[in-house]
């Protein structure tokens, strides 16, 4: 049964972009564990899939309760984290174990800046603890994934990698890494490296 609240059309456009987010993960991340052949990855994936279809399965009872249609499973095929997952599998199909892992990195970002902006909605306090928890845990996959990075010789630290011999490949790592996980630093990057 539906709430009754003139507030209820936010609450339900929030949860909508949170429960997209949430299913076009949960897609993504459950083809990606068919596509690859490393076993704690795929297991990583299997797991994360599982964890964002329970997420949304909450989110779609939040949305049915305020009158919303539940996010139809199968993800929204669309949007930068649709894109990511495209550039994910791209990575997978390269066999490249540092590009999937950081292209896992930056959707988990993205979906935590999803989450950020629902956590600044108006939003009822018992649905406020759901989205929270939810954006807790898609911060605390980011950040496990980032520990593997880091294990990987590729962390935070300028985006260099250590395995690398080729200065001039590692100057284009390093401006991907800027573009993507510091779109706002771009186009200093750009104008230094033009």
């Amino acid at each position: 049964m539906a709430e009754s609240s003139s507030n209820n059309s936010g609450v339900v456009d929030t949860l909508k972009e949170v429960g997209k987010i949430i299913r076009d993960s949960e897609e993504g991340y459950r083809h990606s564990a068919n596509d690859i052949d490393d076993w704690q990855l795929r297991s990583m994936f299997l797991e994360l899939a599982r964890v964002r279809s329970e997420q949304g399965d909450e989110i779609d009872r939040l949305l049915q309760r305020f009158g919303g249609e539940p996010v139809p499973k199968g993800g929204s095929t669309s949007g930068t984290l649709h894109r990511t997952f495209v550039d994910l599998k791209a990575a997978i199909t390269g066999n490249n174990r540092q590009a999937v892992v950081n292209e896992v990195v930056r959707g988990e970002s993205y979906a935590e800046s999803v989450f950020d902006r629902a956590l600044r909605a108006d939003l009822p306090a018992d649905v406020r603890q759901v989205v929270q928890r939810q954006h807790n845990s898609v911060r605390e996959s980011r950040d496990r994934v980032r520990r593997m990075q880091q294990e990987m010789g590729y962390g935070e630290g300028g985006g260099m990698m250590h395995t690398i011999g080729d200065t001039g490949r590692r100057s284009m790592e390093m401006v991907q890494h800027t573009v993507t996980e510091r779109p706002v630093m771009s186009t200093m990057v750009a104008v230094g490296v033009g």
